[in-house]
């Protein structure tokens, strides 16, 4: 069983899968992958460098410029080099930030979710956008995860968003 299971993974030309990380990213791999190391800079649009979350999950909510430059030290501390810049489109060994508006945000009920986000990963780029600015942090997370475990990312699509209103993480003790 196991060696038809394989065969099959092998011989798959597309594989629906999920990013590996917490949470995992519904995920549509497209068979090859980039190198995170080959990034070297972070483009907030222009247009939404200021933009925060306004539905009241942080305190005083980060900007998503302030949000790239936490994720551009974050990538540092892996040895991944990046400069954080506005700019108005992606471009060539790039992660672009962005505010986006889908219809694919929303949580398990069907409601709009400020935390969503869509990832598109293609040979040279990352594209991000964010339901908010929140959404586009989650998202610098599993490219982060990705970063950290594998070094490199599967190119491919996924959209993210929280099972409920809000992410969260539930853990179990268990008691002797």
């Amino acid at each position: 069983m196991a060696k038809i299971l394989a065969a099959l993974l092998l011989f798959s030309p597309l594989v629906t899968s999920d990013l590996l990380g917490i949470p995992t990213v519904p995920f549509i791999e497209d068979g090859g992958h980039l190198n995170l190391s080959k990034l070297g800079r972070i483009i907030v649009d222009v247009e939404h460098c200021d933009s925060t979350d306004t539905t009241g999950h942080t305190l005083i909510p980060p900007t998503l410029l302030e949000f790239a430059n936490t994720f551009a030290s974050d990538l540092e501390s892996t040895g991944c080099h990046t400069e954080v810049v506005a700019g108005d489109h992606a471009e060539d060994g790039s992660i672009f930030l962005t505010i986006g508006n889908s219809s694919e945000f929303v949580d398990a009920a069907g409601r709009w979710t400020a935390e969503a986000y869509t990832l598109n990963v293609t040979d040279d780029r990352i594209v991000i956008a964010g339901a908010s600015a929140l959404g586009a942090w989650w998202a610098t997370r599993s490219v982060f995860q990705q970063r950290a475990l594998n070094g490199t990312i599967a190119t491919g699509y996924g959209v993210d968003a929280p099972g409920w209103g809000t992410r969260g993480i539930m853990v179990r003790f268990l008691l002797p």
